[in-house]
């Protein structure tokens, strides 16, 4: 009789422990969906001039601006330039004294920037 009521002793005790820490628990259906894969922040911006001559550009906020950085692109090159923390890039195409011809804002989903042949246009995507 002892030895029958250790042995049920023992499966009584055997279902918990197997149980234990073993598996997740089941998913909540009620629980919040995640947010959407967001492009990382650091991915470059692809900057390429169709222009002959080459592009005198400014990247900031404004051409007159202190905090910006007046670069030349080669005529038929492409650059990759870097994003601000939030993800976007002001880029001003200038003329050869600074004045500022036209511009784009770059947001964090948009990949690149295009000047066009005649050397005063910007499209972006």
């Amino acid at each position: 009789m002892r030895r029958v009521a250790s042995r049920l002793v023992l499966l009584a005790v055997l279902p918990m422990t197997v149980g234990c820490g073993s598996r997740p628990p089941p998913a909540d259906p009620d629980a919040p969906h995640r947010a959407p894969h967001l492009e990382p922040i650091s991915s470059p911006v692809e900057v390429h001039t169709d222009c002959p001559t080459g592009s005198p550009i400014y990247l900031g906020e404004t051409p007159n601006g202190v905090t910006g950085t007046f670069l030349t692109l080669r005529g038929g090159s492409t650059s990759h330039l870097a994003r601000d923390a939030e993800g976007n890039l002001t880029v001003w195409l200038v003329d050869d004294k600074g004045f500022g011809l036209a511009h784009v804002r770059v947001t964090r989903k948009m990949k690149r920037v295009e000047i066009g042949k005649n050397c005063q246009t910007l499209r972006s995507d």
